[in-house]
């Protein structure tokens, strides 16, 4: 099943208008945080603070905030659960698949992808 999710641009802020992933993580960052420390404990959760942090002073995602965006959606996008090498792969196991975390998770994930499409962050 494909979750289509619309990201509304009509009620962004002047100064993140044109950064679409800002106001995304900006207006989503309670959920992603939650998101985060679920699956990947709470030093990922902290990224979403660095993200917005370094965001609000780019005019564009630079590489530093590129790869904090993609280590918050590969986090999203369960990447690394089959590395037992990573705390990933543990936190992952303990989730109930019927928990109602799960589409969220979903949801957040096709967000920050659709966000990140919309300012240029691909």
């Amino acid at each position: 099943m494909t979750i289509n999710f619309q990201i509304s641009h009509n009620h962004c802020s002047s100064d993140t208008a044109d950064l679409p992933v800002l106001t995304f993580v900006k207006e989503h960052q309670t959920g992603l945080r939650k998101a985060a420390r679920l699956l990947g404990g709470g030093e990922k959760a902290s990224l979403v603070d660095r993200c917005i942090g370094l965001l609000e002073r780019e005019r564009r995602p630079s590489k530093r905030s590129l790869q904090i965006l993609k280590e918050l959606f590969e986090l999203l996008s369960l990447e690394n659960v089959h590395d037992p090498d990573l705390q990933e792969m543990e936190l992952f196991a303990v989730i109930v698949p019927w928990d109602p975390i799960v589409p969220e998770i979903c949801l957040l994930c096709d967000g920050l992808w659709e966000a990140m499409e919309n300012s240029s962050a691909l």
